[in-house]
């Protein structure tokens, strides 16, 4: 990092002497970026400062001023809590995204200033790093699972409900609770508009570990056969066979019921 192109963060303090401990990382230097520019503007400094570090905490899901990332490494991500790992991810996304573009880090900062979405920018060269970069030490892995009914015959299904079970540390792509939308394609014969889903994702606590409900409705109707794949970042140990169905729910077009059906992952 050059001295001519700093890291920095921006806090409000109470005066009291009290001590603030802070992580100076990109996320950091966009939000101060993003308040400098505000200031220009005619934001008072402490509302453009206030206003920044949160919106880059929200779109990222992370609280910049309070999270300690730790070091890309399975040992330290074991020991860490999930905002702490998808700190960690994140930053090993934007080191990704400046590779790839062949970009100093300032500029590609100055990308994320520029994008109109660079949580999805992030998140998509977080999954690079993770699939294809050979430095990958965090202990995670992109798996991508496939998703199929068996046993619908010569019926079809309007409409597909289900809960997985995933991985106690696995880590999930989320906006707004949803599964980020980068993070799953749906099969389908017809237009796009004929099909879409809804999801939310729960976070694992000390008692149960993370899941994620779907609901696939499709107008061209779903047959047997793969009709969904997702996309987490998971334990390298994870296999396909961990992701566990529950809740399984499958109507025809008119909202009867259909039994017998399974829905498998590979």
């Amino acid at each position: 990092i050059p001295a001519s192109a700093p890291l920095r963060a921006g806090s409000m303090v109470s005066g009291d002497g009290s001590t603030i401990k802070i992580a100076v990382t990109p996320l950091t230097e966009l939000a101060y970026r993003q308040a400098v520019a505000a200031a220009a503007g005619g934001t008072p400094i402490g509302t453009a400062i206030t206003n920044a570090n949160n919106q880059v905490s929200s779109t990222f899901g992370i609280d910049v001023l309070q999270v300690q990332p730790v070091d890309a490494t399975q040992t330290a991500l074991e020991g860490a809590t999930m905002e702490q790992r998808a700190y960690v991810l994140a930053l090993a996304g934007i080191s990704q995204l400046s590779m790839t573009g062949n970009l100093s880090l300032a500029d590609t900062i100055g990308h994320m200033m520029q994008s109109e979405a660079p949580a999805t920018d992030v998140t998509t060269a977080q999954n690079d790093f993770l699939a294809n970069n050979s430095r990958n030490r965090t202990g995670y892995k992109r798996m991508t699972a496939a998703l199929s009914l068996a046993g619908l015959g010569s019926l079809k299904a309007g409409a597909v409900d289900f809960t997985i079970t995933l991985p106690l540390t696995s880590m999930v792509n989320t906006s707004n609770g949803a599964l980020a939308s980068c993070e799953y394609t749906l099969s389908d014969a017809g237009s796009a508009n004929s099909v879409l889903a809804t999801t939310r994702f729960t976070p694992a606590t000390a008692n149960a570990a993370p899941r994620l409900r779907m609901i696939v409705i499709n107008t061209n109707l779903i047959s047997d056969g793969q009709f969904a794949t997702l996309h987490f970042n998971v334990p390298f140990a994870a296999a396909a066979r961990d992701l566990q169905v529950q809740n399984l729910a499958v109507k025809d077009q008119n909202g009867a019921t259909i039994t017998g059906v399974t829905l498998t992952v590979q």
